[in-house]
């Protein structure tokens, strides 16, 4: 077979953090994704420490699991002089999908492409053995999400120089059914109010000093906005975690119509609230961008007052769902 591509969804739920994107793109591929995906990502995450000079600034996220029980993983470290491609494509054979960590600086139509190392997780889900290219999904130099070729050896130079060697294989298991789990939903809603992870195995896996979690990891996102004008402006790292909310909203909603839709809610105004929380975010996150362009911060009291509204009502409308579960 010269020409093989697994099945991708160009629209999924989340594209700012790409390690939900990914599993997404995988889970998707599966008989009960909406199950899985509406009874998680629900639970934020983000650092204590914002000091400008600490590592990843803010690491606003999903606090989401790897392991998931409809998705089989293989994951291990290539043996040293191993042909790279030709192992990407024995997987991909079997019907995996590839998720390796390449240094950016050696992968064409990346932004810092011959210019700056970065290592990051990338996505491939086939290959052209007459081009000699991988398929590969995800942002090009100009931002735009997208499907992208690269070819066999800028793919195996961006693995073999980067600091992170293990690689991670990802199929749907579709013998494993899931079903939807409004106990676990609820538990999951009551951590987030209460700015904790009390269930398992989520306590286990996230429980960490160095962050917050629920609504006390989306507070800490207004004091990074706050500290933006003391920082060296990039645009895209800092305007990721208010579009990241955004989708947080966005999925929420989803999650909302789920609930109404499988009559575990008998009124819509959830599905309602949520869907103007997320417009409102979506132009919280518009007008972050043009202050960041622009670097005039004389609007950034605007996104701030908003967002503690926005996350006011939010608490309101969590602790009304809780009483309605």
């Amino acid at each position: 077979m010269n020409d093989k591509q697994l099945r991708i969804f160009t629209t999924v739920p989340v594209t700012g953090r790409l390690d939900v994107t990914y599993l997404h793109e995988v889970i998707l591929n599966h008989t009960d994704c909406w199950n899985w995906i509406n009874n998680y990502y629900i639970q934020l995450k983000a650092k204590k420490d914002i000091s400008p000079e600490s590592y990843f600034d803010v690491d606003f996220n999903f606090a989401h699991r790897w392991d998931v029980p409809i998705i089989e993983q293989v994951y291990f470290e290539p043996e040293k002089n191993q042909n790279i491609p030709n192992l990407i494509i024995r997987y991909l054979d079997n019907g995996f999908y590839v998720m390796p960590h390449l240094d950016d600086y050696y992968i064409p139509c990346k932004s810092v492409y011959n210019n700056e190392h970065f290592v990051h997780v990338n996505f491939i889900y086939g290959y052209n053995l007459i081009t000699n290219q991988f398929y590969s999904l995800g942002f090009d130099d100009k931002q735009t999400f997208r499907t992208i070729n690269i070819d066999f050896v800028s793919i195996n130079n961006g693995f073999i120089n980067s600091d992170h060697k293990c690689m991670h294989f990802f199929r749907p298991n579709n013998e494993v059914r899931y079903f939807f789990n409004i106990e676990d939903f609820e538990n999951q809603i009551i951590d987030f109010v209460n700015s904790e992870i009390t269930i398992e195995p989520e306590r286990t896996l996230f429980t960490n000093s160095n962050y917050l979690y629920g609504f006390n990891a989306q507070n800490q996102l207004i004091e990074y906005i706050r500290t933006i004008p003391n920082r060296k402006i990039h645009v895209v790292g800092m305007g990721k975690h208010l579009h990241l909310l955004w989708e947080h909203k966005k999925l929420m909603g989803i999650k909302m119509q789920y609930l109404f839709d499988n009559n575990y809610l008998h009124t819509s105004k959830f599905v309602e609230e949520y869907g103007e929380l997320e417009r409102i975010t979506y132009k919280l996150r518009n007008a972050l961008y043009k202050i960041l362009i622009k670097q005039d911060f004389s609007r950034l009291d605007y996104i701030i007052s908003s967002l503690h509204e926005v996350f006011n009502k939010e608490h309101t409308l969590l602790c009304s769902l809780i009483n309605e579960l």
